[in-house]
């Protein structure tokens, strides 16, 4: 995978609260001699733990765990101070998760240099070198974390990691992983941001909704708070469809849900909803069409508090939310006890047609869906339409990654829950790589924001020729 910069937005932002944070290592601003990297991670998505020195140029990292959990350490974000120019660092990431990522299959980190912005406008980029991400010998002591599958853990375990037949018991529950790379950083006293993918934070979306939801736009979308999180956070909730039609009109149209970033980590998803909002409501003939036809409710964030903080899975109560879909508490799960709530008051006035539910995937490439394992032969064959249209759209979309099953550990994931108690047939998830497709013009490269966002509005086009295809939205 080359290095090519993707990316000009800017650094982020780190408000006056971040700012007062005084830094674990003091440099001596007499002392020029001290060469040792100042590690920060204490802003809005951050996640870094700890740093350890164990070479002129080279650090053990330590990220945090997902709060009330022993792990789901996968997703980093901090930035470096005191860098010197043309030196050669090497990070070892230590105590990561999962046994196997696309840091294997031509990934690399992601980097911002305030320098490197400041004098050539070049913002985000993908850099380094002697990439590896293998299982070290560290051990993992405690229970399985809470929202892992029995299987997740098995597989774990079969690479070495687990001392115990029982994945679920205590003790000794696996190993962990190691992420390794080598950058050149191209100035001194420079400072430099690391990234698992773009971030994309709560004040991310609250920029989107503030510049999509004007008095221009009124008729096209509309913002309402869906409940609170549990730290207090409004869940948003953006409703487009075309408000200026009679209310007869509207209340013929059926429904598409989507939602979005029930993983806080999977940033790439976030980029695909963009693109999904901006396309709804331009001007573009078939966004008008769905306008017409639809009315969309969209939930771009269904898990703000684990964005905030960095998490990289789960909740501030250390779930994994995608796993607690049936009969969720509305004291331990606010969000998804009030989506479905949404779901069910939508359905007294009108059908859902369409849900889908938005990821980032950390070990395939490409850009693919889930669906279910229907039963009907009609239903099967509807089912798989939209995907097989969509890859039609878009060399970037992979018919053949998609998959049409229903593992035992993904029965209380959304669209699993969405197809069987709502009795939908469209009922998907979305998968998109953290790394990038693995054919076409594109092949070679990782995904960029422009790219995830155009995938977005590829993914509102295909809708529209499903509906055309299907005869309408009443098929």
């Amino acid at each position: 995978m080359e290095g090519k910069v993707y990316d000009k937005r800017g650094a982020p932002r780190l408000n006056r609260y971040y700012e007062k944070f005084k830094p674990y290592y003091k440099l001596d601003p007499e002392n020029h001699a001290d060469k040792t990297l100042v590690f920060e991670s204490r802003f809005e998505c951050g996640n870094l733990k700890r740093a350890v020195k164990v070479g002129e140029y080279e650090y053990d990292l330590y990220l945090k765990n997902d709060y009330g959990t022993g792990g789901f350490t996968q997703w980093y974000f901090f930035k470096v101070s005191n860098t010197r120019k043309d030196r050669t660092y090497r990070f070892n990431i230590v105590n990561l998760m999962k046994p196997d990522s696309t840091y294997n299959i031509g990934m690399k980190p992601l980097l911002y240099s305030v320098k490197e912005a400041d004098q050539t406008g070049i913002g985000w980029y993908r850099d380094g070198y002697n990439i590896a991400y293998y299982q070290n010998s560290r051990k993992r002591i405690g229970s399985q974390p809470s929202g892992m599958s029995s299987s997740s853990a098995s597989t774990v375990a079969s690479l070495g990691g687990n001392d115990r037949a029982n994945p679920q018991s205590s003790g000794y529950y696996g190993s962990y992983f190691s992420l390794t790379f080598e950058v050149k950083l191209k100035h001194d006293l420079d400072t430099v941001y690391f990234a698992h993918c773009y971030p994309y934070g709560y004040s991310d979306l609250c920029d989107l909704i503030q510049r999509v939801c004007t008095y221009q736009n009124k008729d096209k979308i509309r913002r309402t708070v869906l409940c609170k999180s549990l730290a207090g956070n409004d869940v948003e909730m953006l409703i487009v469809t075309n408000f200026a039609s009679s209310p007869e009109a509207i209340s013929h149209r059926k429904a598409i849900i989507l939602t979005c970033r029930i993983h806080p980590g999977e940033t790439n998803s976030s980029f695909i909803m963009n693109g999904v909002i901006e396309y709804l409501i331009s001007d573009e003939e078939k966004a008008e069409f769905l306008r017409n036809t639809f009315v969309f409710k969209i939930i771009p964030m269904l898990n703000p508090d684990g964005v905030i903080v960095g998490n990289y899975r789960c909740s501030l109560i250390g779930q994994d939310l995608n796993r607690q879909w049936i009969g969720p508490s509305s004291k331990q799960y606010p969000v998804l006890y009030h989506t479905k709530l949404m779901m069910k008051k939508t359905l007294e006035s009108r059908d859902i047609f369409f849900f889908c539910d938005f990821h980032g995937h950390s070990t395939k490439k490409n850009i693919f869906m889930y669906g279910n394992n229907q039963t009907k032969p009609s239903d099967k064959h509807k089912e798989r339409v939209f995907p097989q249209l969509y890859a039609e759209n878009s060399e970037n979309f992979s018919y053949e990654d998609c998959s049409f099953e229903v593992q035992k550990s993904r029965e209380s994931t959304a669209r699993v829950v969405m197809w069987r108690e709502f009795n939908l047939i469209n009922s998907y998830t979305l998968e998109a790589s953290f790394c990038g497709p693995s054919k076409g013009a594109m092949k070679g490269c990782h995904f960029n924001p422009t790219m995830l966002d155009q995938m977005g509005r590829v993914f509102c086009k295909t809708l529209a020729d499903y509906v055309e295809r299907e005869g309408g939205a009443g098929a």
